[in-house]
Protein backbone atom coordinates (compact mmCIF):
# COMPACT_ATOMS: atom_id res chain seq x y z
CA UNK A 1 0.00 0.00 0.00
CA UNK A 2 1.38 3.44 -0.96
CA UNK A 3 0.56 7.00 0.15
CA UNK A 4 -0.18 10.04 -2.03
CA UNK A 5 3.55 10.58 -2.70
CA UNK A 6 4.09 6.99 -3.75
CA UNK A 7 5.91 5.91 -0.57
CA UNK A 8 5.18 2.45 0.72
CA UNK A 9 3.09 2.38 3.92
CA UNK A 10 2.70 -0.65 6.18
CA UNK A 11 -0.83 -0.88 7.55
CA UNK A 12 -1.26 -2.54 10.92
CA UNK A 13 -3.60 -5.52 10.54
CA UNK A 14 -6.74 -5.82 12.61
CA UNK A 15 -6.51 -9.03 14.56
CA UNK A 16 -9.27 -10.98 16.25
CA UNK A 17 -8.14 -13.17 19.11
CA UNK A 18 -10.13 -15.76 21.00
CA UNK A 19 -9.12 -15.82 24.65
CA UNK A 20 -10.30 -18.04 27.49
CA UNK A 21 -10.09 -17.62 31.25
CA UNK A 22 -11.21 -20.15 33.83
CA UNK A 23 -12.12 -19.44 37.46
CA UNK A 24 -12.33 -22.31 39.91
CA UNK A 25 -13.52 -20.26 42.89
CA UNK A 26 -13.94 -16.70 44.04
CA UNK A 27 -13.19 -15.47 47.57
CA UNK A 28 -13.31 -12.17 49.43
CA UNK A 29 -10.71 -11.27 52.08
CA UNK A 30 -11.19 -8.67 54.77
CA UNK A 31 -10.21 -8.00 58.36
CA UNK A 32 -12.11 -10.27 60.67
CA UNK A 33 -13.74 -9.34 63.92
CA UNK A 34 -10.94 -8.73 66.41
CA UNK A 35 -10.15 -11.17 69.17
CA UNK A 36 -10.93 -10.34 72.76
CA UNK A 37 -7.26 -9.47 73.32
CA UNK A 38 -7.21 -6.69 70.71
CA UNK A 39 -10.09 -4.21 70.72
CA UNK A 40 -10.87 -2.73 67.32
CA UNK A 41 -11.69 0.70 68.70
CA UNK A 42 -10.21 2.10 71.92
CA UNK A 43 -11.29 5.32 73.65
CA UNK A 44 -8.17 7.21 74.76
CA UNK A 45 -10.03 10.15 76.28
CA UNK A 46 -13.71 11.04 76.59
CA UNK A 47 -12.98 14.55 77.97
CA UNK A 48 -15.42 14.12 80.85
CA UNK A 49 -13.50 16.46 83.16
CA UNK A 50 -10.98 19.31 83.10
CA UNK A 51 -8.01 17.48 84.63
CA UNK A 52 -5.42 18.56 82.08
CA UNK A 53 -2.12 20.38 82.16
CA UNK A 54 -2.00 23.63 80.18
CA UNK A 55 1.04 25.61 79.09
CA UNK A 56 1.80 28.80 77.17
CA UNK A 57 5.16 30.27 76.19
CA UNK A 58 4.21 33.96 76.06
CA UNK A 59 3.71 36.22 79.09
CA UNK A 60 0.20 37.62 79.39
CA UNK A 61 -1.48 34.67 77.66
CA UNK A 62 -3.73 32.11 79.36
CA UNK A 63 -5.78 28.99 78.75
CA UNK A 64 -9.18 28.32 80.35
CA UNK A 65 -10.73 24.84 80.43
CA UNK A 66 -14.41 24.03 80.91
CA UNK A 67 -16.79 21.13 80.32
CA UNK A 68 -19.27 21.64 77.48
CA UNK A 69 -22.62 19.94 76.95
CA UNK A 70 -21.91 20.02 73.20
CA UNK A 71 -20.42 16.53 72.89
CA UNK A 72 -20.29 13.44 70.68
CA UNK A 73 -19.90 10.76 73.35
CA UNK A 74 -20.25 10.48 77.11
CA UNK A 75 -21.70 13.51 78.88
CA UNK A 76 -19.40 16.38 77.89
CA UNK A 77 -16.56 17.64 75.73
CA UNK A 78 -13.58 19.75 76.74
CA UNK A 79 -13.89 23.43 75.86
CA UNK A 80 -10.54 25.20 75.48
CA UNK A 81 -10.35 28.99 75.42
CA UNK A 82 -6.96 30.36 74.38
CA UNK A 83 -6.48 34.03 75.33
CA UNK A 84 -3.58 35.43 73.33
CA UNK A 85 -1.74 38.72 72.88
CA UNK A 86 -0.35 40.33 69.75
CA UNK A 87 2.79 38.76 68.32
CA UNK A 88 4.77 37.78 65.25
CA UNK A 89 4.42 34.59 63.20
CA UNK A 90 5.44 31.33 64.94
CA UNK A 91 6.14 33.04 68.27
CA UNK A 92 3.35 31.32 70.22
CA UNK A 93 2.85 27.80 71.49
CA UNK A 94 -0.08 26.77 73.67
CA UNK A 95 -0.64 23.19 74.84
CA UNK A 96 -3.36 21.15 76.52
CA UNK A 97 -1.72 17.99 77.79
CA UNK A 98 -3.20 14.66 78.89
CA UNK A 99 -0.86 12.25 80.69
CA UNK A 100 -2.22 8.72 80.29
CA UNK A 101 -2.70 6.60 83.44
CA UNK A 102 -0.27 4.02 82.03
CA UNK A 103 1.78 4.11 78.80
CA UNK A 104 -0.10 2.59 75.88
CA UNK A 105 1.15 0.30 73.13
CA UNK A 106 -0.15 1.80 69.88
CA UNK A 107 2.12 -0.23 67.59
CA UNK A 108 -0.88 -2.24 66.31
CA UNK A 109 -3.04 0.86 65.86
CA UNK A 110 -3.85 2.00 62.35
CA UNK A 111 -5.63 5.32 62.94
CA UNK A 112 -6.18 8.11 65.46
CA UNK A 113 -9.35 10.17 65.40
CA UNK A 114 -11.13 12.81 67.46
CA UNK A 115 -14.09 15.18 67.19
CA UNK A 116 -13.62 18.94 67.02
CA UNK A 117 -15.92 21.95 67.22
CA UNK A 118 -14.66 25.45 66.42
CA UNK A 119 -17.22 28.16 67.29
CA UNK A 120 -14.68 31.00 66.93
CA UNK A 121 -12.27 30.39 64.05
CA UNK A 122 -8.96 32.17 63.59
CA UNK A 123 -7.00 32.20 60.33
CA UNK A 124 -3.69 32.80 62.10
CA UNK A 125 -3.73 29.68 64.30
CA UNK A 126 -2.68 26.08 63.59
CA UNK A 127 -3.76 23.02 65.59
CA UNK A 128 -1.26 20.22 66.19
CA UNK A 129 -1.99 16.76 67.62
CA UNK A 130 1.10 15.34 69.35
CA UNK A 131 1.86 11.89 70.76
CA UNK A 132 4.65 11.81 73.35
CA UNK A 133 6.45 8.62 74.43
CA UNK A 134 7.91 7.82 77.85
CA UNK A 135 11.28 9.29 76.83
CA UNK A 136 9.72 12.59 75.75
CA UNK A 137 10.10 11.94 72.02
CA UNK A 138 7.25 13.22 69.87
CA UNK A 139 5.28 12.34 66.77
CA UNK A 140 2.70 14.76 65.43
CA UNK A 141 0.04 15.73 62.92
CA UNK A 142 -0.12 19.37 61.82
CA UNK A 143 -3.68 20.47 60.97
CA UNK A 144 -3.08 23.79 59.26
CA UNK A 145 -6.70 24.65 58.51
CA UNK A 146 -8.54 22.98 61.40
CA UNK A 147 -9.14 26.27 63.26
CA UNK A 148 -9.74 28.46 60.20
CA UNK A 149 -13.51 27.95 59.84
CA UNK A 150 -16.56 27.21 61.98
CA UNK A 151 -17.13 23.47 62.41
CA UNK A 152 -19.40 21.51 64.75
CA UNK A 153 -18.46 18.03 65.93
CA UNK A 154 -16.33 17.32 62.88
CA UNK A 155 -14.36 14.07 63.01
CA UNK A 156 -10.68 14.27 62.13
CA UNK A 157 -9.01 10.89 61.43
CA UNK A 158 -5.36 10.22 60.61
CA UNK A 159 -3.51 7.00 59.73
CA UNK A 160 -0.60 6.32 62.05
CA UNK A 161 1.69 6.50 59.03
CA UNK A 162 0.83 10.22 58.68
CA UNK A 163 2.40 11.07 62.03
CA UNK A 164 5.91 12.46 61.74
CA UNK A 165 8.79 13.03 64.14
CA UNK A 166 9.49 16.62 65.12
CA UNK A 167 13.07 17.89 64.99
CA UNK A 168 12.18 21.11 66.79
CA UNK A 169 11.53 19.59 70.20
CA UNK A 170 13.33 16.22 70.21
CA UNK A 171 15.90 16.49 67.44
CA UNK A 172 14.07 13.98 65.26
CA UNK A 173 14.84 11.09 67.61
CA UNK A 174 12.93 7.86 67.04
CA UNK A 175 9.42 7.77 68.49
CA UNK A 176 8.37 4.66 70.45
CA UNK A 177 4.78 3.69 69.60
CA UNK A 178 4.91 0.89 72.16
CA UNK A 179 5.08 3.35 75.06
CA UNK A 180 2.88 6.39 74.43
CA UNK A 181 2.65 8.33 77.67
CA UNK A 182 0.97 11.61 76.76
CA UNK A 183 -1.28 13.29 74.21
CA UNK A 184 -1.05 17.04 73.51
CA UNK A 185 -3.31 19.39 71.61
CA UNK A 186 -1.19 22.40 70.73
CA UNK A 187 -1.87 25.71 69.03
CA UNK A 188 0.78 27.77 67.24
CA UNK A 189 0.37 30.93 65.19
CA UNK A 190 1.02 30.50 61.47
CA UNK A 191 0.63 34.25 60.91
CA UNK A 192 1.19 37.60 62.62
CA UNK A 193 -1.38 38.49 65.29
CA UNK A 194 -2.06 42.21 65.29
CA UNK A 195 -4.18 42.44 68.45
CA UNK A 196 -5.11 40.45 71.54
CA UNK A 197 -8.04 38.05 71.25
CA UNK A 198 -9.47 34.65 72.12
CA UNK A 199 -9.96 31.37 70.28
CA UNK A 200 -12.40 28.67 71.44
CA UNK A 201 -12.43 25.01 70.46
CA UNK A 202 -14.12 21.89 71.86
CA UNK A 203 -12.52 18.44 71.77
CA UNK A 204 -14.19 15.06 72.28
CA UNK A 205 -14.00 11.34 71.59
CA UNK A 206 -10.25 10.77 71.12
CA UNK A 207 -9.87 7.20 69.88
CA UNK A 208 -7.50 4.80 68.18
CA UNK A 209 -8.46 2.08 65.74
CA UNK A 210 -6.44 -1.11 66.04
CA UNK A 211 -5.41 -3.78 63.57
CA UNK A 212 -6.48 -7.22 64.81
CA UNK A 213 -4.05 -8.84 62.31
CA UNK A 214 -6.66 -11.35 61.28
CA UNK A 215 -8.06 -12.01 57.83
CA UNK A 216 -11.37 -13.62 57.10
CA UNK A 217 -12.03 -15.37 53.79
CA UNK A 218 -15.57 -16.00 52.61
CA UNK A 219 -16.42 -17.93 49.46
CA UNK A 220 -18.50 -15.95 46.99
CA UNK A 221 -18.94 -18.70 44.39
CA UNK A 222 -17.22 -22.04 43.74
CA UNK A 223 -19.38 -22.64 40.62
CA UNK A 224 -20.32 -26.18 41.70
CA UNK A 225 -23.97 -25.35 42.36
CA UNK A 226 -24.87 -24.77 38.69
CA UNK A 227 -26.38 -27.78 36.90
CA UNK A 228 -25.32 -26.57 33.47
CA UNK A 229 -24.22 -23.54 31.48
CA UNK A 230 -27.76 -22.15 31.28
CA UNK A 231 -28.03 -22.12 35.07
CA UNK A 232 -24.64 -20.40 35.37
CA UNK A 233 -25.53 -17.79 32.74
CA UNK A 234 -28.67 -16.89 34.70
CA UNK A 235 -26.36 -15.61 37.46
CA UNK A 236 -23.15 -14.62 35.67
CA UNK A 237 -23.97 -12.12 32.94
CA UNK A 238 -21.52 -11.38 30.11
CA UNK A 239 -21.08 -7.65 29.61
CA UNK A 240 -20.86 -7.69 25.81
CA UNK A 241 -22.10 -9.82 22.94
CA UNK A 242 -18.47 -10.77 22.27
CA UNK A 243 -18.19 -12.42 25.69
CA UNK A 244 -19.50 -15.87 26.54
CA UNK A 245 -19.74 -17.50 29.96
CA UNK A 246 -19.95 -21.26 30.34
CA UNK A 247 -19.86 -23.97 33.02
CA UNK A 248 -16.94 -26.36 32.50
CA UNK A 249 -15.18 -29.03 34.53
CA UNK A 250 -12.17 -27.99 36.60
CA UNK A 251 -9.07 -30.02 37.44
CA UNK A 252 -10.40 -31.04 40.88
CA UNK A 253 -13.54 -32.78 39.70
CA UNK A 254 -15.81 -29.81 40.28
CA UNK A 255 -17.03 -26.96 38.11
CA UNK A 256 -15.48 -23.72 36.94
CA UNK A 257 -16.59 -20.55 35.20
CA UNK A 258 -15.10 -20.19 31.73
CA UNK A 259 -15.12 -16.70 30.22
CA UNK A 260 -14.40 -16.55 26.50
CA UNK A 261 -14.07 -13.33 24.52
CA UNK A 262 -13.51 -12.41 20.89
CA UNK A 263 -10.96 -9.63 21.28
CA UNK A 264 -11.20 -7.38 18.23
CA UNK A 265 -9.27 -4.26 19.26
CA UNK A 266 -7.08 -2.55 21.80
CA UNK A 267 -8.15 -1.26 25.22
CA UNK A 268 -11.43 -3.15 25.30
CA UNK A 269 -12.83 -4.82 28.39
CA UNK A 270 -14.58 -8.16 28.48
CA UNK A 271 -15.94 -9.86 31.57
CA UNK A 272 -18.81 -11.70 33.20
CA UNK A 273 -20.31 -10.32 36.40
CA UNK A 274 -22.86 -11.19 39.04
CA UNK A 275 -24.69 -9.25 41.76
CA UNK A 276 -23.95 -10.35 45.29
CA UNK A 277 -26.96 -11.24 47.46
Amino acid sequence: MRDADGARVEKEPVMIRLRNAMFGGLFLLWSACPSAAVAADVLLDGFEDTNYTVATNVAGESVALASSSNHTQGTSSLQVTYNYVAGGQWTKSMAVQKTLPTPLDLSESVKVRFDLSVPSPDQTLTLILVLVDVAGNESRIVMSGALHSIVTNKTFAFPMSDFSKTRWSTGGRAFNLKEVARVDFRIQNNGDIAAAGSQVMRIDNLRVENNPQLLRADGVDNFDAYADTAALQAVWQPTTAATQAARVADDLGGSALQVQANISGRWLNYWAARNLP
